[in-house]
């Protein structure tokens, strides 16, 4: 029987175990932490008036690979009260905030399970949350992040502080002014004692006089009257005599 041709595999296996080798050498590459630029946005407007509900959204730009992150919110607690549980953020993720001190609240974000790291687009700001809050007092109300934490998809992290900051103006409720009180419609007044009743005119006022003057002289005028005349009538008839008694004698 012819024999076999032998095959040598010393030099496969050496190339092998010197590429292993290489591979163990070389340096494990590090990824990159999460990066973005943050920015905050009023809803709609950036003024306000007392007992308002106003939305603040925390927004970022040039986001790569970001897993999870924590954002710390501050805002004058006598002019803004949060709202709540009215915390949203990115689909596909677990959003949450909570008070950790007066006036500052801290959002929570993470991914779930398997869902990649955010990444932003160009065209438009990736928003991270979105927070309500309700106008408790006027004045000039500063909302700020002055501290945010973010997490990449391979577990790397990176810090920033003072990331963004708006102003808000409140403006106080007017204040309603009272309406005028009417007039009081002019009412008829009672005759003052002695004075002529309304409506009477002048001959109550002549009769007044008349009565006054009666007064004045002590008693009634009907008696003068009658004594005038009966004493012209005895003046007549006494000269009626006189003259008789003067024919007689002639």
């Amino acid at each position: 029987m012819p024999a076999r041709p032998s095959i040598t595999l010393a030099p496969a296996l050496a190339g092998v175990v010197a590429l292993t080798a290489a591979l163990a050498a070389a340096p494990a590459a590090v990824a990159a932490p999460p990066t973005a630029t943050f920015a905050i946005d009023v809803a709609a407007t950036a003024t306000a008036t007392e007992g308002d509900r106003i939305d603040v959204i925390l927004t970022a730009t040039d986001v790569v690979d970001l897993y999870a992150y924590d954002l710390e919110i501050s805002v004058p607690d006598a002019l803004l009260d949060y709202v709540d549980d009215s915390a949203t953020g990115p689909d596909g993720g677990f959003t949450a905030a909570r008070e950790t001190a007066s006036g500052m609240i801290t959002v929570t974000h993470s991914r779930l399970g398997t869902s990649p790291g955010l990444v932003s687009d160009s065209a438009a700001p990736l928003t991270l949350a979105t927070l309500s809050f309700t106008a408790e007092g006027a004045g000039a109300a500063e909302i700020a992040l002055p501290s945010v934490r973010l997490v990449g998809s391979a577990g790397e992290t990176a810090t920033a502080t003072a990331a963004a900051a708006a102003d808000l103006a409140i403006a106080a409720l007017p204040v309603a002014e009272p309406e005028p009180e009417p007039e009081p419609e002019p009412s008829a007044s009672a005759p003052v004692a002695g004075a002529p009743a309304a409506g009477s005119g002048g001959s109550t006022s002549g009769s007044a006089a008349a009565s006054g003057s009666l007064s004045a002289t002590g008693g009634d005028a009907t008696p003068i009257v009658l004594g005038a005349a009966l004493g012209a009538a005895l003046l007549a008839a006494g000269t009626a005599i006189v003259l008789r008694r003067r024919a007689v004698t002639a």
